[in-house]
């Protein structure tokens, strides 16, 4: 006897044994399942079963109440997760947040387990900044004519006195700092139209504040009226908008009154953020591959930068969004991070394991490269290697054996060098460049929290 086993009225298997194991389910997930038996000539009635798979556990060293709820954050830090220039706001994001509710469901004296209550999957990321304060919608030629009363809930408009069209209404920021053609975004907006408001006399779109161009729009609807309803919409951007600064506008052309609710915009195809079962989340969590000196991108680093014998230091921008610090001299010399400023917390010890690295292209040789203590730098394996006329990615790696002092990238006599994307980290093993923590999220919360990380995926409790 064959057996034929359904995932929601799919076949994915055909089997004779009376157990099997189905794979490539998603966490706190409903799915059907249904098995028929079928004898070669025909196929009995299915017998169907709905089931939910339970959520990601994750493990935090912290005792929590068994039962209890507690809240989670994740969020992305985007450099190498989406292309530089199109990472959500702030210097490098921080972005892609979601509110994650979790349930206690085993705890001991100093650790608990935790079950997350939803998919991580399941949650969309709202582009819109701000779009669950209505006190911070901007106003949109308010004084032609609207009258605006703003509570917690919503935003309420009321037109009055046109003799012509003039949009009148609310305007906010997006994430995206580049909107593309072809880009498909959802949106969705609670109104309240009160039924004076005549038919096209408004619209919701994205469009650049400065050019005017419009990306998306859609008309308001007719109906219905003096009622809540949520208009909901998905389209396809049409022009690229290069500035996403009070792009998001919800109008009336016409007199009369609207209340808008909290508006969500997202991604139609927005990529699923994922997270493995078990992560485990640690205080003051110490792992390889995070940056640990501050201002990397911009050569903004701690206390300055420090040179010996006084190069031509020129900081210029290498595209957008990073810097680049070219030097030159005509005797020995170079730059270093001065120890006070770059790690005032600890950051590294006696007896670690660091890899340093950086960007470097133009001419000269290596002088000394790497931590000062011990001697370790002046014999640096890279110390007399000439630098690459085109961009290369260099690194070292040491030990610890004395704190306070520098990390240096000195050259020999006659250089002329640009350098960018300079990281210090934990491990023996050079990741790609990324910024701190601090740069990413304007502050180290997750050192003064319980944080997992997956790449450059990260979950924290507070």
């Amino acid at each position: 006897m064959q057996y034929r086993i359904y995932k929601d009225n799919v076949k994915i298997k055909e089997t004779t044994s009376r157990q099997i194991e189905i794979t490539g389910l998603k966490p706190k997930t409903t799915y059907t399942l249904a098995v028929s038996a079928y004898n070669g000539l025909r196929e009995s009635t299915r017998a169907t079963i709905t089931m939910t798979t339970r959520g990601l556990v994750m493990i935090v060293d912290k005792a929590l109440p068994v039962n209890s709820e507690v809240m989670l954050e994740y969020m992305e830090y985007p450099l190498g997760a989406v292309p530089l220039g199109t990472e959500p706001a702030g210097m490098f994001g921080g972005g892609n947040r979601k509110k994650l509710k979790a349930r206690v469901i085993a705890s001991s004296d100093d650790q608990s387990t935790l079950e997350l209550l939803q998919a991580i999957e399941d949650v969309k990321t709202n582009l819109i900044i701000d779009a669950d304060d209505p006190y911070k919608f901007n106003w949109v030629n308010a004084g032609s004519g609207g009258k605006f009363n703003i509570t917690k809930d919503y935003a309420e408009l009321t037109v009055t006195g046109l003799t012509q069209d003039r949009w009148i209404g609310f305007s906010m920021d997006i994430i995206p700092k580049t909107v593309n053609v072809g880009d498909s975004f959802t949106v969705s907006v609670p109104l309240y139209i009160d039924s004076s408001v005549p038919f096209n006399a408004g619209a919701v779109c994205i469009k650049e504040h400065a050019s005017g161009k419009v990306a998306i729009a859609q008309t308001l609807p007719d109906g219905p009226k003096d009622k809540w309803f949520n208009l909901e919409f998905t389209k396809t951007a049409g022009v690229k908008l290069t500035d996403t600064t009070h792009s998001f506008y919800i109008f009336l052309g016409r007199n009369g009154s609207m209340k808008v609710g909290k508006p969500t915009l997202y991604y139609t195809n927005e990529q699923p953020s994922s997270f493995k079962d078990n992560a485990h989340l640690r205080q003051n969590l110490q792992i390889d591959g995070i940056n640990l000196l501050q201002g990397t991108a911009d050569f903004t680093w701690p206390n300055n930068i420090g040179d010996f014998n006084s190069p031509k230091k020129v900081i210029e921008d290498y595209d957008n969004k990073l810097k680049m610090l070219h030097i030159s001299s005509n005797i020995a010399g170079g730059i270093y991070t001065r120890w006070a400023g770059a790690f005032p917390n600890g950051e590294l010890k006696v007896g670690e394991t660091y890899t340093f690295s950086f960007d470097a292209r133009g001419k000269g040789s290596f002088y000394a490269v790497g931590n000062e203590s011990g001697g370790k730098a002046s014999t640096d394996p890279l110390v007399h290697t000439s630098v690459t006329t085109d961009w290369k990615r260099y690194s070292t790696t040491g030990t610890i054996t004395e704190l306070n002092k520098a990390f240096v990238i000195y050259f020999s006599s006659g250089y002329d060098v640009y350098i960018k994307c300079v990281k210090i980290e934990r491990g023996a093993t050079p990741t790609p460049w990324t910024p701190a923590r601090q740069d990413i999220y304007g502050t180290d919360q997750l050192d003064s929290g319980f944080s997992a990380f997956d790449g450059y995926k990260a979950v924290y409790l507070k």
